[in-house]
């Protein structure tokens, strides 16, 4: 699975304000759920916070399409991700 990590500026009304927060882009679009967590985060946390975030989950999600057939439960599969 090809990642792509962008910035986004998504705009939650129509007043022309924006939050501009990291996304990643896959070939079925932008992980919604990270927009949101993101969204929900972003007047308390720093661009930092959300960078690490991204990169956290870039390789998280690259591990999965490597090693889910080999793991055969979604908890064993986060485990051994944590721990190497």
């Amino acid at each position: 699975m090809d990642l792509v990590r962008l910035n986004a500026k998504v705009y939650r009304s129509k007043t022309g304000v924006y939050t501009e927060i990291p996304v990643l882009l896959t070939e079925y679009g932008v992980i919604d759920s990270f927009v949101e967590f993101f969204l929900d985060h972003s007047h308390r946390r720093g661009r930092s916070w959300m960078e690490k975030h991204i990169t956290a989950i870039k390789l998280f999600l690259n591990f999965l399409e490597v090693n889910f057939q080999i793991i055969n439960t979604p908890k064993k599969l986060f485990k051994v991700f944590v721990q190497q």
